[in-house]
């Protein structure tokens, strides 16, 4: 049963029809009707999943009867239950239509006939052991003793498409929650900043997802790689800046966030912030990360205290999944900024852009001791990094391993199959982020290093390697 209240009635129908077409969605073989403020289903339901169906206040199982048969239908509801263990007890009775009775004097006609079958009882209006409900509406009733309560909120999806930033921890599950319980629909993102968070984290991130799953039955982790911490961190360090890493990494994380957004189509962004709980969540800091994007951002734990946060966590059933045991962050600094300035970020993020770009969208790079194990992976016989044909240092990965050591497309592969998924994830975000090109190889290996991609992660992930791909085909590294 839900009540929609303060809403006109072209609204309050809508509203109950998609109510109606979620509970379906959630239990096919069970059939819905409905009359204004009440949702009546019958056959095979489950009450279980009405408690997280978001739009429903209560819910109640109920005897139907006709007003004819009324009396004789208490008396059978009443014997189907434990009335002589109970000493106390009240009747509550609503009616909707024109009845030649009152509410109140039908409910006093059917407690006189409950104590003349079972006399032990005494009527207690103000704290009875049990209570019977009674809905009168026109000619039918519906009888009921228990009222569950349900979720709460407005049905999903009434209010459109956010996209939830997610770590996997305590916070950002219940910020996706209490906006689902507004009517948003979530598309959780995790930003895949590999190797700084192992995979134990992303393992955590998807399990914490499908603690949500009875809230949003269609809910699905999206994951997007990404390596630009690992140029930012560099840099950083370089500069003696480490304070400012977080900052540049999140900034970073809420354009990506806004990117997928808007290809989703989504009306913003949700993050589980909430001011001064950590470095990066105080007002100067957070004034800091609404700059890097356009689009709104929603934390709806701003104002909570953690202890606040981990009992919704424990009420809604994501607090065990956020605390198994995953890596923490290796790209914190010891002493993180707490009082960042805009303009100095802004500063920074040019500096490193600048100092990485190099012509065509494809960065530039001296291979890292990351970079360098995956080459030597990938190609065990390269002895050093500086190309025999060239005399230049390597810039890249693929390339050289294509053009240089893979005897042909099926050893390509095989090459390729040695990478673990983390490698895969790092490898990826790498040339999604422009710093691995795919131009300087030839196009049937292209064509296998794409089939590679899409076996491993995704079809999605490797149709956007596929564009940038075809937007910068041509070779802009030394190899």
């Amino acid at each position: 049963m839900r009540r929609f209240f303060l809403k006109s009635d072209p609204v309050r129908r809508e509203w109950e029809n998609i109510l109606i077409s979620n509970v379906q969605d959630m239990m096919p073989e069970c059939h819905a009707r409905k009359e204004r403020g009440r949702i009546w289903l019958e056959g095979e339901v489950d009450p279980a999943k009405l408690k997280h169906i978001f739009g429903i206040v209560s819910f109640s199982e109920c005897v139907s009867c006709t007003l004819e048969d009324l009396n004789s239908s208490v008396l059978k509801f009443c014997n189907g239950k434990e009335m002589k263990k109970t000493k106390s007890f009240a009747v509550r009775l609503k009616r909707v239509g024109n009845h030649n009775f009152t509410s109140q004097t039908k409910a006093a006609e059917l407690g006189s006939l409950i104590v003349e079958s079972y006399p032990h009882l005494t009527v207690d209006l103000d704290h009875p052991e049990m209570e019977i409900f009674v809905e009168i509406r026109d000619k039918d009733c519906y009888l009921f003793d228990n009222i569950s309560q349900g979720a709460g909120g407005i049905p999903p999806g009434v209010e459109g498409t956010l996209v939830a930033l997610f770590s996997g921890g305590i916070d950002s599950p219940v910020a996706a929650w209490m906006m689902m319980k507004r009517g948003c629909t979530i598309i959780p993102l995790y930003v895949d900043i590999s190797p700084f968070f192992d995979e134990t984290a992303l393992e955590r991130a998807h399990k914490v997802v499908e603690s949500l799953r009875p809230y949003q039955p269609d809910i699905r982790l999206r994951v997007v790689q990404d390596s630009y911490l690992h140029r930012a961190k560099e840099f950083m360090e370089r500069k003696g800046l480490e304070k400012y890493t977080c900052l540049l990494c999140k900034r970073r994380m809420y354009r990506i966030a806004e990117a997928f957004a808007r290809e989703e189509g989504a009306k913003g962004i949700v993050t589980g912030e909430s001011i001064g709980q950590v470095a990066s969540q105080t007002l100067d800091n957070m004034y800091v990360l609404n700059d890097a994007s356009t689009m709104p951002f929603y934390r709806p734990l701003i104002g909570f205290d953690k202890q606040e946060i981990v009992d919704i966590a424990r009420k809604i059933g994501s607090y065990h999944p956020s605390i198994l045991p995953a890596g923490s962050c290796r790209a914190v600094p010891k002493k993180p900024s707490t009082k960042a300035k805009l303009k100095i970020i802004l500063e920074l993020e040019r500096s490193l852009s600048s100092e990485t770009e190099y012509g065509g969208g494809m960065t530039i790079r001296d291979l890292s001791d990351i970079d360098w194990d995956l080459l030597k992976k990938l190609a065990p016989e390269c002895n050093d990094l500086i190309c025999a044909g060239s005399g230049f240092a390597y810039r890249s990965i693929l390339p050289p391993v294509a053009n240089h050591y893979a005897a042909d497309v099926h050893d390509f592969r095989q090459r390729l199959e040695r990478l673990d998924d983390s490698e895969v994830r790092y490898l990826v975000g790498l040339i999604l982020d422009g710093e691995e090109s795919l131009g300087c190889i030839p196009p049937e290996y292209v064509e296998v290093a794409l089939s590679f991609i899409t076996d491993r992660t995704s079809s999605v992930i490797s149709a956007r390697i596929l564009h940038r791909y075809e937007e910068t085909a041509e070779c802009h590294a030394r190899m």
